[in-house]
Formats: structure tokens, sequence, C-alpha cells
């Protein structure tokens, strides 16, 4: 039992601590302020006595959804007086900005570091409609999709070292990010990713499930991370790619494009890239890759008869991707189809996507069933003899060609006949 003089002792010390006053917002921001902090109570808050011009929570500056925060309603940013918002570490509520009819935007959220700095929400961590100039510094961004962009009034935005997680659950579609709902727009909004990470991940659940999902915007990606995880629940080839580009314009330079399926998961493939019109746009719609990479990987799946398909094009769309590299692993008794040109929708798709394999005594994926377009692949096998490849030294250049046997489909153009 404690003895009364170390119980009289303890009070006494308890009783000469100073009470710790609760961090509170500042209550009277300045309107006109260019820069404000917002910080989380977890690390302090805004301190008892609040520093000026500080916040402690997003739903105070951008609203919940149902109710516009002091952004849109007393600062108001315009071109002329755009708004720097400073973000400690700590996972705070989802960033809101509703533009439609009116000239919303000009605000830049700078965080402490992806990974320090989180916007979260349920459904969406950044949820943004027909707003201008908005830019993403530093941060996160999850929920099940990381970030949502609509409407038909075009707009911008800019995102840096960013990492925007679509978490995947049996409530719903999920991605990284998402462009959407814009049947009227005449013009596209424009989006620039710089050295960012955009990425879905699901256990159960599905299908619809994509780390880029867009179907109005323009997105230019250079020298980041695009990267689908999937470890159960269900997948369709038509509802589950890393990219689906359904009606928009997407350009990615530098950036890795990776999938991968494992454990109980269900379906036959994974999809890299989907690209098809599948809004009925006039706009024109376009995959370009430069210099990345599309790496899909089934093989850690419970079924090893998951396919691969890098990409798969339908209807009046552009594929331009030269230069692209190419790591393509299948479950063991899957398929390897590099591409798929779909000519039964509404126009015929333009895919110029050339690959040259590395020089081998085999041809490429030779354990795999494989697929692709006419012309399109090419690589020299080099133990070859001046009738047949086996067991000689000649080099003999070998390109895909439909005309071959599916199981051997390679035109060997020093005997200008089917690999032999």
């Amino acid at each position: 039992m404690i003895s009364l003089f170390r119980a009289t002792l303890l009070l006494c010390f308890a009783l000469a601590l100073p009470l710790a006053a609760a961090a509170i917002s500042d209550p009277t921001p300045d309107p006109t302020a260019a820069v404000v902090l917002l910080r989380h109570t977890v690390h302090g808050g805004c301190g008892s006595i609040p520093l000026e011009n500080c916040f402690e929570t997003m739903a105070e500056l951008s609203g919940n959804g149902s109710t516009t925060g002091w952004i849109w309603t007393t600062r108001q940013p315009s071109a002329s007086a755009p708004l720097l918002v400073d973000i400690g570490p700590g996972e705070f509520g989802t960033f809101n900005c509703a533009g439609t009819g009116t000239t919303r935007g000009f605000v830049t959220l700078r965080g402490s570091g992806r990974e320090q700095t989180i916007l979260a929400g349920t459904a969406q961590g950044v949820k943004v409609t027909n707003c201008k100039n908005l830019s993403f510094i530093d941060l996160g961004a999850k929920g099940r999709s990381g970030a949502v962009w609509e409407g038909s009034e075009g707009g911008s935005s800019s995102w840096s070292n960013v990492d925007l997680v679509g978490i995947g659950t049996t409530g719903g579609p999920s991605s990284g990010w998402t462009d959407q709902s814009c049947d009227t727009q005449t013009t596209r909004s424009v989006h620039y990713f710089h050295g960012s990470r955009i990425r879905a991940e699901r256990t159960a659940g599905g299908p619809y499930t994509w780390a880029v999902y867009s179907v109005c915007a323009e997105l230019w990606i250079f020298g980041g991370e695009i990267s689908l995880d999937i470890s159960g629940g269900s997948t369709s080839n038509n509802f589950t790619s890393v990219i689906r580009n359904a009606g928009a314009l997407v350009e990615v330079f530098g950036t890795a494009i990776r999938g991968k399926i494992r454990g109980s998961t269900t379906g036959s493939a994974l999809v890299g890239v989907d690209i098809n019109n599948g809004t009925g746009t006039t706009l024109p719609i376009a995959f370009h890759s430069h210099g990345s990479n599309i790496g899909l990987s089934t093989a850690g799946a419970d079924s090893q008869s998951f396919g691969v398909i890098a990409i798969t094009a339908a209807d009046d769309v552009h594929v331009h991707s030269p230069g692209t590299a190419y790591a393509l692993t299948p479950g063991s008794s899957g398929t390897v189809t590099r591409i798929i040109i779909n000519t039964s929708g509404s126009g015929q798709p333009d895919v110029e996507a050339p690959f040259h394999w590395s020089a081998d005594t085999s041809p490429p994926l030779l354990a795999s069933s494989y697929a692709s377009k006419n012309g399109e692949d090419l690589f020299v096998e080099t133990d070859c003899t001046s009738t047949s490849c086996s067991g000689g030294t000649q080099p003999h250049l070998m390109i895909y060609s439909t005309a071959c046997p599916s199981s051997n489909p390679w035109w060997d153009v020093a005997t200008n006949a089917c690999r032999q």
C-alpha cells in the first residue's frame, strides 16, 4: 500500500505542474493571407496560444463535402492572389474543391513528405470538381480512391512527389487516380505528375480496380510509378488493369507501370494498359509511353493459369509506345499477350508499339503461349543454320507473324519462311 508521505508528495508534485491548455485554431485568420498553416493536434496542433493563420482540420479549410470551408468562403484565392497551405505531419481529412459554375482553385497544398502528410477519407483523399490551378506537393492521399477529379469545365492541377493510394474494398470501384463525369466537355482538364506514385491495392472484393482510371483528362506523368497489387477477390480483363484509359489522353515518360496478382485472386489475366472509347467522346483518345516499363506478374497467384496482357486497344484510339520495355511473367500455365487489337468496336485502333527482344538461342517467353501484333516484335536468334535454327552459329532476324503457327509465330527473314 502506498504510504501517506508518498501520496502527499505525489499530490503536491501534480498540483505544482501547469495544466496543459488545449490547442486551438486561429480564431481570426487573415482573410488575405498568402500562406496558412495546417497542423495536426497529435503533433501539437496550432498551440494553446494559436499560431497566426493556423488551422487544425482540413474541414475548416476546404469544407467536408456538404459545406464550404474558409478557403472558398473567406479567402477566395485567385490567379493574382493564390494561396499556399503549409501542412505538417499527420493524417487529415479530404481536401475538397467544388468549382462548377464559378472560378475556384489557385491553391497549393505543400506537405511534410508523402508518407508523413496524408489526406484521407473513406471515399477519397482529394475530391475536385471543375477547379483550376491546384498544386499538390510532398503529401499522400488515400481512400477507396486516392484522388477523384470530376466535371466538364476543364481545369488543371500539378502533383509533385505525391503518393495517391486507392485501397480496394467491397464498397465499390477503387483507384489511385480517377477522372470522370465529363459527358459534355469540349476541352480536357490537364494534370501533370512529377516523381509521384499512383497505386491501387486490394485484398478482397472487385473486380473494379485500377491504379489510373481516366475517362476525361489529359494526363502527363513523368518519372514516377503506377502500380496495381491485388492479393484477393476477383478480377476481370475489362475492369481490372494498371491503367484504364476509357476516353482520355495519357502520356507517360520514364515511368514504371507495374502490376501483380497474388494469393487467392480469381480471374484469367492481368492487363497493363487498356485503351478504349468507353464514353463515345469525339475528342482524340491516346496512350503514349516513352522510356517507360510495363512489368506484370501473376506468378504469385494460387491459380497458375493467370496470364498477362501488356496492352489492349479497342475503338478509335491511338497507341504510341516506342522505347517501352516489357517484363511479363504469367503463371506457369498462363499465356503472355503483348498487344491485343480489338476491331469489333467503333473504329480501328491505331497501335504503334514496336519492341526488339534480346538476342537469344530461342524465341522470347518460349515457355508460355505468346501473342502480339503482326510485325511489331523482333528478335535475333543466334544458333541458326542456313535452313533452320538449332545447333548453328548464324544470327537470323525473326519477326512476329500471324501467318505462322501460334505455337511458333516467328518469321525467319533469312530463310523467308516461318521459323523452323
